[in-house]
C-alpha cells in the first residue's frame, strides 16, 4: 500500500491524474520471485478514465475464472497455485470498462533469466536454464486468455508487464 501511495503521490506532484490501485496481497515470504520481497504484479488506473468492473477480489491462492462475460474475481489471478509459477510472480487480471467496451488486462511478471547465460558470450550456444519456466508460464497464460476467447472470441483482452524475455 506505502509504495502505491509513494507511485500515486509523485504522479499527482508532477502534474498527473490522480490514480487508483488494485492488486492481490501474496501468500507472505511464498510469492514473488526473491525471498522476502512479495513482488506481486497490480494495475494502477485513471478511474476518470477507466472503471474497475463490480467483482470480489480474489486471493493468492484462488484461480480466476471467466464465464457469462464476467471474471469470477476482479481481480483474480491466473492459476496461482501451478508449479510454473514456483518462485514467480502470478499473472493478475482485471476486468475493465473502457469506452462502454470491456477490457480484460492482464499484468505480467515472468520469472527472470536469472542463471542464463549471454547470448554472445563464450558459452555457445547459451545456456538458457530460465526459459522452460517461462514457457510453462507463457502455456498458463495462454490457457486463460483461450478460455476467455472460446466463450467471447471477441474479448478485448491485453496481456502486458514483463515477460523477461527476448521478442524473438
Amino acid at each position: 500500500n506505502e509504495s502505491y501511495a509513494s507511485l500515486i503521490a509523485a504522479i499527482e506532484a508532477a502534474s498527473g491524474p490522480t490514480y487508483e490501485y488494485v492488486n492481490i496481497d501474496p501468500v507472505y515470504n511464498q510469492d514473488g520471485g526473491a525471498p522476502g520481497a512479495n513482488i506481486r504484479p497490480g494495475f494502477l488506473y485513471n478511474a476518470e478514465r477507466v472503471t474497475l468492473k463490480e467483482g470480489t477480489a480474489g486471493d493468492a491462492t484462488t484461480a480466476v475464472t471467466y464465464e457469462n462475460g464476467e471474471l469470477s474475481h476482479n481481480p483474480g489471478l491466473v492459476n496461482p497455485t501451478d508449479p510454473a509459477f514456483t518462485a514467480s510472480r502470478k499473472p493478475i487480471a482485471a476486468q475493465f470498462t473502457f469506452n462502454g467496451e470491456d477490457v480484460f488486462v492482464i499484468g505480467n511478471h515472468f520469472n527472470s533469466k536469472s542463471g542464463d547465460t549471454a547470448l554472445f558470450a563464450g558459452t555457445q550456444p547459451p545456456n538458457l536454464v530460465s526459459e522452460a519456466q517461462r514457457i510453462e508460464i507463457a502455456k498458463q497464460l495462454a490457457a486463460f486468455v483461450q478460455s476467455v476467447q472460446a466463450d467471447n472470441p471477441k474479448a478485448n483482452i491485453v496481456a502486458l508487464g514483463d515477460f523477461n524475455d527476448f521478442e524473438f
